[in-house]
């Protein structure tokens, strides 16, 4: 009798013995969150209860809110009544970014109270961010916008002005002078030099 072995098909090959292959591993999603804002006058922001139910345990009393072009701004929690605001330090961040009604803001949160933001106008485009406040104040040029301290508390004069020792400052009299009395010279600010230099002349007697 033939030994008749069932063919398999072409292009299957035998897989026994081969591993079968690992799962591959799917990156945790980042949280996120958004907000329309609709009372831009407000001085609160509040945050979904959905979030703060998931994440509110790892949310310390401080958070850092991060913007696209790298400054971070501190804001301050509250929580009152199971809800969770942003609260002290919200309203210099919507001034700051002049925040006005119906724009869109998007938080992702990092852990560790971190947040990044991304700002979108009403043109439904991201905002050119300003340099954070007081970036422009460095080391090298923090004297030029501070006022010179005054040193053990003298105001000197300015440089230009020259100084007063040694100097008398002659003014006109008011009557004409009487008889027998020195002439004195126009008026001005001499030096004893230029005073003993000067011949004064008298007036003669009428």
């Amino acid at each position: 009798m033939e030994d008749r072995r069932e063919e398999q098909p072409a292009g299957m090959a035998d897989k026994r013995g081969q591993e079968e292959p690992k799962p591959v591993d799917i990156p945790e999603i980042t949280p996120h969150f958004f907000k329309i804002i609709l009372s831009p006058h407000a001085s609160k922001l509040h945050i979904p209860n959905e979030f703060v139910t998931e994440h509110g345990a790892n949310l310390g009393d401080l958070v850092s809110l991060e913007v696209p072009n790298g400054v971070v701004w501190k804001v301050k929690l509250l929580n009152s009544s199971g809800m969770v605001w942003l609260n002290e330090g919200w309203n210099k961040f919507k001034e700051y970014y002049s925040i006005a009604c119906g724009y869109f803001l998007l938080f992702r949160y990092k852990g560790n109270s971190q947040f990044s933001v991304f700002i979108f106008d009403l043109s439904a485009s991201e905002i050119e961010y300003p340099p954070g406040p007081n970036e422009d104040v460095t080391p090298e040029n923090r004297s030029i916008v501070c006022e010179p301290p005054e040193e053990n508390g003298i105001n000197l004069p300015p440089p230009c002005e020259p100084p007063k020792e040694n100097r008398i400052n002659l003014t006109p009299p008011d009557e004409p002078p009487e008889e027998n009395v020195i002439i004195l010279p126009p008026p001005g600010i001499y030096t004893m030099e230029e005073l003993s230099m000067t011949s004064i002349p008298s007036r003669p007697k009428v």
